[in-house]
Parts: C-alpha cells; sequence; structure tokens
C-alpha cells in the first residue's frame, strides 16, 4: 500500500477492513513485524500475545466475510496497559509483586473491547502499580519516549503513550488518577481521554485510588478515541463507582463547527501556577487563536491554585494505594521498586482525621465547579510541557509540587488531551480540553474541530529500525534531603511505620524521612487555606493587624475610641499578653504537634484551673451544683481526649498537649482577672488598645520565627482572613471580655466547653463526621455539665454580684 499501516488511524483502517480492502490478519502481521523491528528502542511491550493476536484475527475476518461486522473496532489490534485483567494472560502491574499473577477473567473493558471484535497484541509497560516513576530496578525496564529516546514518556501509563506513538498499536488502554493518561499523550504526541468518573468501568484493573482512578484510550487521533469510547462506556454493577446513564453516539458529535461554544481559559495554570516555558505559552496562545478561528467564544476564567488540588489528591490517593498493596509492603517490601516506595511510604503519616478532611475538601470542590458549568461549555489549560531527561528524573520531585493534570481527578471532568506544538528540543506539546461531566461529546467536538485546522497529529517520531534504547544512567535513589533529619522527626517517621507494621531497612527509612516534610505539608484540616501559605504564628499576627484596624475604624465612627484609664491598664495587659497573645500562641505551637479534636478539647479544660482559683481569689461560692457541673463537664472532656489511646511515648505530642494546656490556665487566669477586675471603661472600648498591643507583640514574634511567608492572595484567601480577623478575633473577644465581667467565672469557663461539642457537632451534622458511642456520651457529659453548673450559678449569683459590686451604668453603657 502506497501509506504505511502503521501510519493510518483507526477511523482509516476500519473503512478498509469494512470494505474488504484490508484483512485483519493482514494488518495484526504488520503491526508484528512493527513491534519486532522498533520495540528494542521503546521497551514498551512486557507480554507479546501475537499467537492470540492471529487467531482473533483470523476469526475477525471469518466473521466479517460472513456479514457479520461489529463495527468501527472489528478486527482492529490494541494493547493494553498492564493493569488490565487479561484471562490466562500476565497481568503483572510492570512489578515483581505480581510476577505470577495470572488472571483467571477479563476486565470489563477488555470484554468489552473482545465484543466489539479488536484484537490484543500485547501487554504494555506501566509505572510500577500504575504510580511510580521511571525505575530501573523492575523486571522490565522503563518505556522510552519515542520522540527522543533518552527522555520521559510521562506516566504511568507509560508504554502505551510509547506503543501508539511509534506505530506498533493503533489504540492503548491507559488509566488516569492524576494524569497517566494525559501525561503520556502530552509527552509522546498523542491523544489520551480521560472520561467522566464512572462512565467506563474499572472492574478487573489493578487499583491505584478508588476515588480517583479511571479507565481511557490513548490513540492517534480524536475520532478514533471516540470511536474506542463507544465501545467501552456502558454501567458496570462490578464497579462501584460506575454511574448508569444513556451512552450518546460520540462519532455524530463530530464534525461539527464551534460557533456558539463558551469555553473558559484557565489561563492562570501555565501563566500563574505552574508558568510555562515559552514554548509552551506561544503553543497555547496559538491554539486558543485557532479556536477563535472556528467560532469558539473564549474567556478567561479561574478555579483553585492547582496545589490545592493536588493536596487533596496526593492524601487521598496515597492513603488508598498504600491500603491496596500493604499486605505485600508487610510481607515481601524489597520486592517493590525504590520509586514505589519513594512514593507510598510517606503516606504512613497520614492520619484517618487528614483522610476525612481531605475527603470533605474533595467533595467542597466538585460542588465550586457548578457555577461554572452553567457559564462554560467546555475549558482549556495546557498539558505537561516538553519532556523530560531520564536523568533528571527524581523520586522526591513527586512530592515537591503540584501537577497541570491533577485537578480533574479530583472533579471527576472527562479531558481529552491531544497535541498542540513542538518545543524547541522537538519534542511534543499539548493542551487539555477539559468538559462538564459527562461532556465527552463536547470536548471530541472541540478537540476533533481543532485537530482538524491543524496537523501536529500526523507528525512520526524519528525511530530507526532495529536499533536498541541508549544506556541510561539511572537516576540516584534518594535526593539527600531526608538525611539530616532532627531525632523528634526520625523518631515519629519509625512509630508510624510500626504503626502500620513495616520493618524498614536504612534505605526505606531514609525514602520515607525524604518525603516525610512534603506529606506533612499537605495535612492542614482546619484552616487549611490559611495555613497552607502562613504558619501559626503569622496567621494570628495577621489575623491581629487586621482586627486592629477594623476595631479602630469602628471605635472612631461610632465615637467610642477612649484612651484606657489607669484603673484599666491591669485588665489591658491581662486580656492581651493571657489570652490574645499566650494562649493564641501556646495553642497555635500545639496544633503543630498535636491532632485537631485533641488541641481544641484540651484548650477548653479552664474549668479545672477556674473553679479554685475564683473561690481563693473571689470567694465565689462552690455550691454542690457547680462543683458536680465542673466534674461532669470534664469527665465528658477526659471522654473526647481518649487518653488511653494516646501515645504517651511521643515527645513531641507530649509537648504538644503540654502547650495547649499550659493555654488553657492562661487563659483560666485571665477569665478570674475579667471577673475581679474594677471596670471603668467598657470592653469594646479597651479593645482596639488591646488588639493593638497584642499585635506589636506577635508581628515581631513571626518575624523572629525566621519565615516571611511569600502568600499567594487570592479572593478566597482574603475573605477567610477577614473574616478570621473580624468574626473569629474582634467580635469574640469582645462577647468574651463581657462574659468575664457579666458573669461568674465559674460560669464563663463552664459555658466554654460548649465550643469543642458545637466545634464537633458542626463537622458531625455539615461535614458528615462519624457518630460514635463515645462521642454521644462525651457531649451529653458536657452538655449536662454546663446545664447543672450554671443552674447551680443562680443561687450564688446575687451574692457573687455584691460582692463583686458590678457598675450598672457600665451596662447600660455596653448595651449602648
Amino acid at each position: 500500500m502506497a501509506t504505511e499501516l502503521h501510519d493510518l488511524s483507526i477511523a482509516e483502517l476500519s473503512s478498509l477492513i469494512a470494505a474488504r480492502k484490508l484483512s485483519p490478519l493482514e494488518l495484526v502481521e504488520a503491526l508484528i513485524r512493527r513491534v519486532e523491528q522498533y520495540d528494542r528502542q521503546t521497551h514498551a511491550f512486557i507480554t507479546r500475545t501475537f499467537d492470540l493476536a492471529r487467531q482473533q484475527a483470523k476469526q475477525a475476518e471469518a466473521e466479517i466475510s460472513a456479514g457479520r461486522y461489529r463495527g468501527a473496532l472489528h478486527g482492529i489490534p490494541f494493547a493494553l496497559k498492564d493493569i488490565y485483567d487479561t484471562k490466562g494472560i500476565l497481568t503483572s502491574g510492570h512489578s515483581r509483586v505480581f510476577l505470577d499473577r495470572i488472571p483467571k477473567d477479563d476486565a470489563m473493558t477488555t470484554t468489552r473491547l473482545y465484543d466489539a471484535g479488536a484484537v490484543l497484541l500485547g501487554k504494555l509497560a506501566t509505572h510500577e502499580m500504575a504510580h511510580a516513576g521511571p525505575s530501573f530496578d523492575l523486571p522490565w525496564p522503563p518505556a522510552r519516549n519515542p520522540w527522543n529516546l533518552a527522555h520521559f514518556t510521562g506516566g504511568s501509563s507509560s508504554g502505551s503513550g510509547a506503543a501508539v506513538a511509534s506505530g506498533m498499536v493503533p489504540l492503548a488502554l491507559g488509566s488516569d488518577t492524576g494524569g497517566s493518561i494525559r501525561g503520556p499523550a502530552s509527552l509522546c504526541g498523542v491523544v489520551g481521554l480521560m472520561p467522566t468518573f464512572g462512565l467506563v468501568s474499572r472492574a478487573g484493573v489493578i487499583t491505584n485510588s478508588y476515588t480517583f482512578d479511571h479507565c481511557g484510550p490513548l490513540a492517534r487521533t480524536v475520532e478514533d478515541c471516540a470511536l474506542t469510547l463507544q465501545a467501552l462506556a456502558g454501567y458496570d454493577p462490578k464497579d462501584a463507582g460506575s454511574v448508569r446513564r444513556a451512552i450518546p453516539s460520540y462519532r455524530e458529535a463530530l464534525g461539527q463547527d464551534l460557533r456558539g461554544l463558551k469555553i473558559g481559559v484557565l489561563r492562570h495554570h501555565w501563566e500563574k501556577d505552574i508558568p510555562a516555558s515559552d514554548d509552551v505559552k506561544k503553543a497555547m496562545d496559538a491554539a486558543l487563536d485557532v479556536l477563535r478561528r472556528l467560532g469558539a467564544q473564549l474567556t478567561d476564567c479561574h478555579v483553585r491554585p492547582l496545589a490545592s488540588y493536588f493536596d487533596v489528591k496526593i492524601i487521598i490517593a496515597e492513603s488508598e494505594i498504600f491500603s491496596v498493596h500493604q499486605k505485600n509492603l508487610i510481607a515481601r517490601p524489597k520486592d517493590f521498586g525504590a520509586d514505589f516506595r519513594s512514593r507510598v511510604l510517606p503516606s504512613v503519616l497520614f492520619t484517618a482525621n487528614d483522610y476525612v478532611q481531605a475527603t470533605r475538601e474533595h467533595r467542597r470542590m466538585m460542588v465550586e465547579m457548578e457555577p461554572l458549568y452553567e457559564k462554560f461549555d467546555a475549558f482549556v489549560t495546557a498539558g505537561m510541557g516538553e519532556a523530560p531527561r531520564l536523568t533528571d528524573y527524581r523520586s522526591v520531585s513527586f512530592w515537591q509540587k503540584p501537577s497541570l493534570l491533577t485537578a480533574w481527578n479530583v472533579t471527576s471532568q472527562p479531558v481529552l488531551q491531544l497535541p498542540n506544538g513542538f518545543g524547541g528540543n522537538g519534542l511534543p506539546l499539548g493542551m487539555q480540553i477539559v468538559g462538564r461531566p459527562f461532556g465527552e461529546a463536547t470536548i471530541l467536538r472541540i478537540g476533533h474541530a481543532y485537530e482538524r485546522a491543524t496537523d501536529w497529529h500526523a507528525r512520526r517520531p524519528p525511530l530507526v529500525r532495529g536499533a536498541a534504547a541508549p544506556d541510561v544512567v539511572p537516576p540516584p535513589l534518594l535526593s539527600g534531603t531526608g538525611v539530616h533529619v532532627d531525632t523528634e522527626t526520625r523518631d515519629l517517621c519509625v512509630k508510624s511505620a510500626k504503626r502500620a507494621r513495616l520493618q524498614l531497612d536504612d534505605l526505606m527509612l531514609a525514602q520515607l524521612l525524604e518525603g516525610a516534610p512534603y506529606a506533612w505539608g499537605l495535612t492542614w484540616p482546619v484552616n487549611k487555606q490559611l495555613l497552607q501559605s502562613l504558619s501559626p504564628l503569622w496567621m494570628v499576627a495577621l489575623r491581629a493587624a487586621i482586627a486592629t484596624v477594623a476595631l479602630f475604624v469602628i471605635a472612631i465612627a461610632r465615637r467610642r475610641l477612649v484612651l484606657p484609664t489607669r484603673a484599666d491598664v491591669p485588665v489591658v495587659l491581662s486580656i492581651t499578653l493571657l489570652h490574645m497573645v499566650g494562649f493564641v500562641v501556646l495553642a497555635n505551637v500545639g496544633l503543630e504537634l498535636v491532632s485537631t479534636g485533641r488541641t481544641v478539647v484540651l484548650a477548653y479544660t479552664t474549668p479545672l484551673w477556674v473553679a479554685p482559683a475564683a473561690r481563693i481569689f473571689l470567694h465565689e461560692r462552690l455550691t454542690p451544683r457547680r462543683v458536680i457541673g465542673v466534674l461532669i463537664g470534664v469527665t465528658g472532656l477526659v471522654v473526647l481526649f481518649n487518653p488511653l489511646a494516646f501515645d504517651w511515648g511521643d515527645s513531641r505530642a507530649v509537648l504538644g498537649n503540654l502547650a495547649i494546656l499550659a493555654a488553657a490556665a492562661l487563659w483560666a487566669a485571665n477569665i478570674v482577672h475579667l471577673r475581679g477586675h474594677d471596670w471603668q471603661a467598657t470592653p469594646f472600648e479597651l479593645l482596639p488598645w488591646e488588639m493593638l498591643l497584642a499585635t506589636l507583640i506577635l508581628v515581631p514574634l513571626a518575624f523572629a520565627s525566621g519565615h516571611v511567608p511569600a502568600v499567594p492572595w487570592d479572593a478566597r484567601l482574603v475573605a477567610l482572613m477577614l473574616y478570621s480577623a473580624a468574626v473569629g478575633a474582634g467580635l469574640a473577644y469582645w462577647a468574651l471580655a463581657v462574659a468575664g465581667r457579666d458573669l461568674p467565672a465559674i460560669t464563663t469557663s463552664l459555658g466554654l466547653l460548649a465550643t469543642p461539642v458545637v466545634t464537633i457537632a458542626i463537622a458531625t451534622l455539615w461535614l458528615g463526621e462519624a457518630v460514635t458511642i463515645s462521642l454521644v456520651v462525651a457531649v451529653l457529659l458536657v452538655l449536662g455539665g454546663i446545664a447543672l453548673g450554671a443552674t447551680g450559678a443562680a443561687t450564688a449569683r446575687s451574692a457573687d454580684q455584691r460582692r463583686h459590686g458590678l457598675i450598672h451604668h457600665q451596662q447600660v453603657r455596653e448595651t449602648t
């Protein structure tokens, strides 16, 4: 034939087969020769199923001759990433752990391709378990990029990208958990489609992440991906994530123009979040111009920074893949490649709380996209850029920076990756077209129109027949960043590994230590949008500064700005030093070392300190009801605290607990002082000066911490900080001062016990936190203690108030 068979698309090949101008067996033999001639340099195949392919091709030819043509994939050769189960054929995950794994059944995707008449040519290389990077310590070498054999294919569907780009198969299946279809498609210059989560079954596919795994095709053209999706899409009861819905004709969407389509351009992805090279920027600008000429309406739009999606994805996905392989990681850890371990081992540092909080954030991220679906039919962003050299790869890089690809796994949207140019080094560039959920027809329509207006998809890599892959010096296993760590960090990592029942040698421990700082950096469950950019000390310093400005503005506007009298200076110092500075700094130090729930509980143990202090210094009556109320309330906190589950050998955790208890004691001292002070001005009139003094102390302390943050201010972060300053600081401190002045100290401290209860109630009712028996008992005890102590205070209140000498005109002024 004038045109080589390996250069033709599925659509072109199927037309020839349907017209009886091309025999499926002839096509299979041509591609077998192609594999034998070029796979020594690409290392795309792990298992070759040539005999099976010949058998299936003969069957396809007989059916077509008999008039039983099944459709566009009938007689078309394909290959599978080696995580798709194939009955009686090795499915290894490219891992020594699964060298003897011979499935008894086919994956659902394998079955559907067989049912469409497709012909299996073999199983393809992948990064280990569809997760690690290019590894040189596995039974098979890593796949090479056909455009430059010393460069990275992208992953983890590495063999799929290499096999399609080199013309060894017109179709390959990959999987995508954080970009594993789109990365190889981008770096190898082919088309990849990640369908909407739930559209294509994952049953019979080795699991990477239950939450984020997608299955989809890599092919030469957009039309080829549409034809393949038609065969793959559909409900499967064996996949818990599968969705039951009508499947449209994806091919019918092709050929339509783009007039009237509204496309959101996520320019901040490649210009701000992960600044791209000049070649990528020029390619994206040119691609956007093509889409405009084709009639699409393009408007810049914004979503969250890519780092936010990356954090959520990593916490969830790494926790899940560890659970998938934990049994083998315990029994035979050295059978896994070093790169796989570098990614998976730090996940032992994630807690159940981290996983739950990330899952909640995942849901919020999905909901946040819904208003954009009403404004836009699709979105456009950049692909990965130029492929790096294999020798430049480092395992720890997985933890260090976000990806241009990950966001859409988190939002479960479909994405079409297609080539849009070449870099100065001759390697392919690509772009992503992102759709609404189940909007595959629209993104295929856009991609097909772009593809017909350009010729990037027609370029072919410069392979040399019979050549072998050049030698590559494997990159070092460690970058050296995790070797010199403090003893406490090392001890915590060792304890976390032991809790997961892992036995680590020196190398494995070093891999865990190298990833530990990055893993911990992802796990702030409270005020995540603030704390991912600000340390706790900087957060409270900035919050105090903003609150100071707001309070002075309000006081001036209300003509209530007065200088504190000498008599009020002690209470100003007490509120500032004991509560605004002492309590807040110690509590936030504890927050860095202790889980959020434990911090909240310990920080509100003030009644333990207030009750005896109020009796000694204020002569408040300790009625039986008050005593019993304090004891019952604190018992509730003990149930929440659960000291039996605490690791008392963890020095960091013990230090954190001591810091929080010290914070609670300082707050208790402040509550007692508030009640005992003879107020001259109102709490509101003193508050601006207290906040100003706190700012003058906290800001220098923040600078002295040695880390001045570069904060990526955006609308969300500004709104969160303003709320935290105005409501979380200004209003809260005023309310606490009023309560401390007007109520007995014991009553005030008992009332504050409601704070952790309210926090947990919100988490349960709003965020879906599990309700346990201990939680219910603890909440009832705390509320019962508050009720009993408060009612007990009623009989003593009049005597306490007479003894304390409250000033009536101040209450009137405060009310005004």
